[in-house]
């Protein structure tokens, strides 16, 4: 259900909707960076959506490739098509929330081999090394207007699960 309504999102920002094919799952691959990392790492354009422990549907899309860094430490990359979401409970509103338009480069997109997905400089960062935990601080390299990425205040939180789709 939710899939669906995130199609015509993607569809409008990327290339023509066809199949996605699901890289990774947390209940399945494992909540932790190695298992993101041994599954998606060198592919793109993926979409990833993960449900908030008593929370709303979350994710980021991006065309980059995730990798892991050569070196220990974290590498950051620009992607001017690269967003974030929100699904609300009824699964009926598709918020989408955008790279804050002044920043002509920056760090749209986190690559961490200690942490899974990444997106700005801490605006979402999923899997870190204590598995389901995730975090988020709001406004950094994305526009939030006023909203709330998982409907709470910035900070931690646990997801309940991850996916990562493959276009």
């Amino acid at each position: 259900m939710v899939q669906a309504r995130l199609v015509p999102l993607i569809g409008r920002l990327s290339q023509p909707i066809g199949d996605w094919d699901r890289l990774f799952r947390g209940s399945v691959d494992g909540f932790d960076a190695d298992a993101f990392h041994n599954e998606c790492d060198y592919f793109g354009p993926t979409v990833t959506v993960a449900g908030v422990t008593d929370g709303p549907i979350i994710g980021g899309f991006t065309y980059r490739p995730w990798q892991t860094p050569d070196m220990p430490g974290t590498c950051v990359a620009w992607d001017v098509g690269a967003f974030l979401f929100r699904v609300a409970s009824d699964e009926c509103r598709v918020t989408a929330f955008h790279h804050r338009p002044e920043l002509i480069t920056g760090s749209t997109i986190r690559y961490d081999g200690d942490t899974g997905p990444g997106w700005g400089d801490g605006d979402l960062n999923l899997l870190d090394s204590r598995g389901r935990s995730s975090n988020t601080s709001v406004g950094s390299q994305y526009e939030f207007h006023g909203h709330s990425l998982t409907q709470t205040s910035a900070g931690e939180f646990e997801i309940d699960d991850i996916e990562v789709y493959l276009k």
